[in-house]
């Protein structure tokens, strides 16, 4: 289980640069850009105490993989990131990238996944990669 959790934190830690890299020269950028509902979860898991103790960069490092999903694609925010994405139509994004929920959510949550399983995983993260122009 070692290597899907690797490649689950590999691939949201990939995705929160890749919001940083698009929006970090912009003022306030995680305020303007992050709906109400994920910043009411970021407040919470920031209050949480298993939390509150660790040192983080920025409020995006307490957002889950759906969340990502949700800023990516939120109104707000798709025009600026289609420019640096393979995958232009949101439809196909949104359902490429909902595939590995379940998946991200067993293994954050130690639920031991078979080696088909385990397989899949690595196979829809290389699909969800293969979406963004990384780099």
């Amino acid at each position: 289980m070692m290597e899907p959790y690797r490649d689950v934190f590999c691939l949201e830690t990939t995705i929160r640069n890749f919001l940083r890299k698009i929006f970090g020269d912009e003022k306030d950028w995680l305020e303007k850009r992050i709906d109400s509902s994920i910043k009411k979860d970021i407040s919470r898991a920031k209050n949480e105490p298993y939390y509150s103790h660790k040192v983080r960069k920025d409020d995006l490092e307490y957002v889950t993989l759906g969340h990502l999903l949700n800023i990516l694609i939120s109104s707000k925010n798709w025009k600026d990131i289609l420019p640096n994405l393979n995958e232009t139509n949101k439809n196909n994004f949104i359902n490429t990238f909902l595939k590995i929920l379940p998946s991200r959510n067993s293994i954050s949550h130690c639920v031991y996944l078979d080696r088909g399983n385990r397989d899949l995983v690595r196979s829809r993260i290389k699909e969800i990669s293969f979406m963004f122009k990384f780099g």
